[in-house]
């Protein structure tokens, strides 16, 4: 949410400025571009959901022990935790956002 309203805001910024250039009355904003933004970010979203879904809900032994390791994994280090916080929230291109890991 946090990157689709920096899209937004940014895509509105740039074409205040732009308008404020060429000087013209109507202030005519498209957006047909942040809308596709969203709509991208949405979707990949949605496909990494599904990948882990079909990962970790899997019943096979292959996805079992994949599984238990990756979770055991992610339990041992601060710094997995961290990564894996910030990868599903996803704030890892948002350095003045920052994600604790409680144990």
């Amino acid at each position: 949410a946090l990157k689709n309203i920096e899209s937004l805001v940014d895509y509105c910024l740039k074409s205040t400025n732009d308008f404020n250039e060429a000087y013209s009355d109507d202030l005519n904003i498209d957006f047909s571009k942040p809308i596709n933004t969203i709509l991208f970010d949405r979707n990949l979203v949605f496909k990494n959901v599904d990948l882990a879904i079909k990962l970790f809900a899997n019943e096979k032994i292959p996805s079992r022990f994949i599984t238990f390791f990756i979770l055991n994994s992610i339990k041992s280090s601060q710094i997995l935790k961290k990564q894996f916080l910030k990868k599903i929230l996803g704030l890892d291109n948002y350095s003045y956002l920052t994600v604790e890991a409680v144990q």
